[in-house]
């Protein structure tokens, strides 16, 4: 058991030297005791019991924003400028690929339409006299020259029709539909993947120059923390680490690991960027959000105690250990102040350390620290008066 010494005078033979004495001690004992009968207990709901190890870290502090890799977000802008006829999402919308988002209007829309129908007429008449021609410079009925001409004509015309069918897939327009005849006299801006419209930048009526950008599309799914960690706190940070964060704007906790460090640093302020996925509901995030994040590192195995069990009085730290000599039939406890230092604090216990040699059995209280502490004040000035 632990060792406490009080302060008693040396023995006399005067009764009254000695009655001093025993009073002395007795006001050294109520400097350091309390005893709660058995209401206190059962309203403080006390609870004690043995030291425990516990691994107590150091959590590192760290902010930074809710970002997407560029693969997953993207603008859209029209390859020709037109005017804009009609727009179908809004801002938030969610959208899937190939979803139309607006339609653009021009006159060169219908007019590359137009040329590479004719076009395509055109090579299918010269295809079939360019075989014609070729088998009768094989016969030797047309000379070498007639045939190469045609070869040239031929091959040229079906290199413009080739280049005008892959105008009209950037634009998104059906070459089959064309090819047939049809004519069509808007063009549709698209989605190029699942996802979330962020920015709407145009109007309807509208004239946009190429590339000019429209809409701006975002795969949310795709989102990942990332965090700006200085230099000082490096060391403590590696890929498959476990982070916490929340947001701003709300106390829910969501839970990340780290993925990716980046080797370079940023000079304003000093630090590197570091990248987590995000586990769990996204739903309630958005890029571009800023969080603020946590770490623990170095995890050791201490003596700790919960947070309720220990209390501060006039700059020093203490806990409550209880006696052995406890009255527990009659329902009293009692507990000696002791004086610890303080270390670390995590997940609600905190580390300490006794400056006096205490049994490895103690059991001390986990909880009511500032009750304990008040009581034993208040029995110390009943004393007094």
């Amino acid at each position: 058991m632990m060792v406490i010494n009080f302060t008693a005078c040396k023995t006399s033979s005067n009764s009254e030297t000695e009655e001093h004495g025993h009073e002395h001690e007795h006001e050294s004992e109520s400097e350091t005791t309390v005893v709660l009968n058995k209401r206190q207990i059962k309203t403080l709901n006390l609870k004690y019991g043995p030291i425990e190890q516990k691994n107590i870290g150091v959590k590192i502090q760290i902010n930074g924003s809710i970002e997407v890799p560029p693969q997953a977000k993207a603008d859209i802008s029209p390859i020709k400028g037109g005017m804009i006829k009609n727009i179908f999402v809004i801002e938030g919308d969610k959208v899937k690929k190939g979803q139309v988002l607006a339609t653009l209007q021009h006159p060169d829309f219908i007019d590359l339409q137009s040329q590479y129908s004719a076009n395509i007429n055109d090579l299918l008449y010269l295809e079939k006299e360019y075989i014609r021609q070729q088998k009768l410079n094989k016969d030797k009925v047309t000379s070498d020259k007639t045939f190469q001409k045609i070869e040239a004509e031929y091959k040229k015309l079906k290199t413009i029709v080739e280049a005008q069918k892959i105008q009209l897939q950037l634009l998104g327009i059906n070459t089959k539909g064309v090819a047939e005849g049809k004519i069509y006299s808007s063009i549709n801006v698209t989605s190029p993947f699942n996802g979330v419209v962020s920015v709407v930048e145009t109007n309807i009526g509208a004239y946009v120059e190429p590339m000019t950008k429209l809409f701006e599309i975002v795969n949310t799914n795709d989102m990942h923390a990332d965090f700006m960690v200085y230099e000082k706190d490096i060391d403590k940070i590696a890929v498959g680490q476990n982070i916490e964060f929340s947001t701003l704007n709300s106390n829910k906790l969501y839970k990340a690991s780290v993925h990716n460090i980046s080797p370079v640093f940023e000079t304003e302020p000093k630090a590197l960027h570091v990248h987590a996925h995000i586990e769990g509901d996204k739903s309630s995030l958005v890029p571009g959000m800023y969080i603020n994040g946590w770490s623990t590192v170095s995890n050791n195995l201490v003596t700790a105690v919960p947070d309720d069990g220990i209390i501060e009085d006039k700059g020093r730290f203490y806990v409550f250990i209880k006696n052995s000599n406890d009255k527990e039939k009659e329902g009293q406890l009692s507990f000696t102040k002791t004086e610890v230092l303080k270390g670390l604090s995590s997940n609600g216990f905190t580390e300490i350390s006794f400056l006096t040699t205490v049994d490895s059995n103690v059991i001390i209280a986990y909880n009511g620290a500032y009750f304990l502490l008040s009581e034993m004040t208040k029995e110390e000035q009943e004393h007094e008066h």
